[in-house]
């Protein structure tokens, strides 16, 4: 099982939509991601399993911070380093582009993947309250400098 790294692509853009209408519940659509292709600032990378993609993460990147938009891997793909893989690409490019931090928001309960931005050194920053809905719920601020 090889899985691979890539910056999204049109051909991706029906995919992505496809992950974040199951992990998120369709925040984004097909035409939101190719416009994201033509934007200066926002970047989407996409993990791929024998050329199915599995999972995505997007960020936006203005000056020398960054913000993580979304990081979401189908469920039946959770457990296999796809997170870690996803994220080690992210910080990469960002050192390269010479940002100097990144931030995100994180459901309070979601204790997996709080663990993995605590893995990659991300420290709490604060609450965002009721951030969240469907179901309502705080949020996490955190944030890396470089």
């Amino acid at each position: 099982m090889a899985i691979t790294v890539s910056k999204m692509t049109e051909g991706d853009a029906i995919s992505l939509a496809e992950i974040d209408k199951i992990v998120f519940g369709g925040s984004f659509t097909k035409d939101d991601f190719i416009n994201y292709l033509d934007s200066s600032i926002y970047y989407f990378y996409v993990a791929k399993i024998d050329e199915k993609a599995v999972g995505y993460i997007g960020y936006m990147l203005i000056a020398d911070e960054a913000d993580i938009i979304n990081i979401g891997i189908l469920p039946e793909y959770r457990g296999k380093s796809i997170g870690n893989m996803l994220m080690s690409v992210m910080i990469q490019e960002l050192k390269k582009n010479s940002a100097t931090c990144v931030h995100l928001e994180v459901r309070k309960s979601n204790s997996v993947a709080i663990s993995l931005y605590k893995k990659y050194g991300f420290i709490d920053t604060g609450v965002s309250k009721n951030h969240y809905k469907e179901p309502t719920e705080d949020a996490i601020r955190m944030s890396l400098t470089f």
